[in-house]
């Protein structure tokens, strides 16, 4: 399904995108997408596939398998120059709960939830709709705690993004819905994409001084990002890409989603 790879390669540049363009606004709010972005599209895929124990124990350990790679790999680097190996760091690094030098590996500790969680998808899908939108609602909850009761802090910063699983299966499940109801859904012109794309930027920025802090991350349960992130699935998924060169290009680009996401 070569749209989902794209909306993956748009993905994998904002990832980069919210490392780099802090100082700039609109962009900075357009790479918010990014994460659920991910998980919209490991939910399409998920959505249809009969789940097994075997297959959930695989998917774990490849993921445990690369984790444990990139930190031994950074470890031996850092002794061969430093000619110390610190086994704490290294221990805490492959919990996958956001701890130095991989910070950002707690995307696999949600990921691993996930796949966990799987069975319930299954259990779930004639009440996928009623606890999508049950999910929606908390997450605006949460994020109008994000907003107004923070001592400081958005209330969210007391959770690790790990197991901030109510974000990650809210996008999931949407994914998944909207490939059950994708063909229902109107097209969308590149017009209404840019003009969601800009109030989302201003949004973000008209609010971010209420939360005390300028991460994206306290915007993924607002509607609006739930809004911009289903306008512009929708609209990559519109497009053509059987052109075989097309095709060679995007499964190369997509391939390399790993190393970028762990050196960026």
């Amino acid at each position: 399904i070569l749209f989902v790879d794209v909306v993956k390669i748009l993905a994998m540049i904002c990832v980069v995108g919210l490392d780099t363009t802090a100082g700039v606004r609109f962009l900075y709010a357009t790479c918010s997408m990014a994460i659920p972005w991910f998980f919209m599209a490991t939910g399409f895929l998920m959505d249809d596939r009969d789940y097994s124990w075997k297959y959930i124990v695989i998917k774990v350990f490849h993921i445990l398998k690369y984790v444990i790679i990139a930190n031994l790999v950074y470890w031996l680097i850092s002794w061969a120059f430093t000619g110390s190996f610190q086994v704490g760091s290294f221990l805490t690094g492959i919990s996958i709960l956001g701890e130095p030098p991989f910070w950002h590996f707690w995307f696999f500790g949600s990921l691993l939830i996930v796949y966990v969680l799987l069975p319930l998808f299954k259990m779930m899908r004639a009440y996928q709709l009623p606890v999508l939108f049950g999910l929606f609602l908390l997450l605006q909850v949460i994020f109008l705690l994000n907003l107004f009761v923070n001592d400081g802090t958005p209330f969210e910063a007391k959770i690790p993004q790990a197991f901030r699983i109510y974000t990650w299966m809210f996008y999931c499940l949407l994914g998944g819905i909207m490939k059950c109801f994708m063909d229902r859904i109107p097209s969308v012109k590149i017009w209404f994409v840019l003009s969601v794309l800009v109030l989302n930027a201003i949004f973000q920025y008209l609010l971010t001084p209420g939360m005390n802090d300028i991460r994206c991350e306290y915007f993924y349960s607002s509607m609006v990002v739930v809004a911009c992130c289903v306008i512009v699935f929708k609209y990559i998924s519109q497009f053509s890409y059987e052109r075989e060169s097309l095709r060679r290009i995007i499964s190369e680009l997509s391939s390399v989603f790993l190393p970028v996401f762990t050196i960026h």
